[in-house]
């Protein structure tokens, strides 16, 4: 039993999950709320949340090097400006890699 109180974090787009490693990484307890059945936020096309403004043909006008995450790379089978369904790809691999989807929640508001 953690002496520390639980952290709750909402939202798992790109900056909650940032958090959720971060908490991971220090041994903090934490649990994470997402509107939606993915993690992502924004990024996720059609996004049953209803607060994604993601279209079908949408890039990123930000290089992937400047999007990734430090510790854990874009790969290089990825355009140097990837579509929506890639982004939402990292998203969720990035997830699963550092072994976190237990602590969050989907579709809770």
């Amino acid at each position: 039993m953690s002496l520390l109180p639980t952290v709750c974090i909402i939202g798992a787009g790109p900056s909650g999950i940032a958090v959720c490693k971060a908490l991971k990484d220090k041994g903090i307890p934490f649990e994470c709320y997402e509107a939606g059945s993915e993690v992502g936020g924004n990024w996720k096309f059609k996004n049953d949340n209803k607060m994604s403004s993601i279209y079908k043909s949408l890039h990123t006008n930000t290089h992937k090097d400047k999007m990734q995450y430090k510790d854990y790379p874009m790969p290089n089978s990825y355009a140097a400006y990837p579509d929506h369904q890639k982004i939402s790809e990292y998203f969720i691999n990035y997830v699963n890699h550092f072994g976190f989807r237990d602590h969050i929640f989907l579709k809770l508001q």
